[in-house]
């Protein structure tokens, strides 16, 4: 299903798994909920106090068979909204570059 909206690029309903990292810290694992080429928006499973501005790095699985994320090409990225509900966060990003349609895990680095 397509979302329309009024920005650069449109976004997709998505459910892939992800990988926030920011400087310094454990990477915290989530879901997309929606993605498009010059950003996402996510859901971690834990409160984690993402703030609009902050940098990180996203690491996504655009394989939907492939729910562990780390060895993918990581996407330098920034919060632009945070929200929270209970024991959940979602956290909107947008990419330093964008991701072209049909990335696949032969972007992935070898190792």
């Amino acid at each position: 299903m397509l979302i329309l909206e009024r920005r650069g690029a449109t976004r997709e309903e998505s459910d892939l798994a992800l990988w926030l990292t920011l400087p310094g810290s454990a990477p915290l694992r989530g879901r997309t909920l929606d993605l498009s080429a010059s950003g996402v928006l996510a859901r971690v499973d834990r409160p984690a106090l993402l703030q609009p501005g902050q940098t990180l790095d996203a690491n996504l699985a655009f394989d939907p068979d492939d729910t562990d994320p780390r060895a993918a090409e990581p996407l330098r990225a920034r919060v632009t909204r945070s929200f929270g509900f209970g024991e959940v966060q979602h956290v909107a990003l947008s990419f330093d570059r964008p991701v072209g349609r049909g990335q696949t895990p032969s972007t992935r680095r070898a190792g």
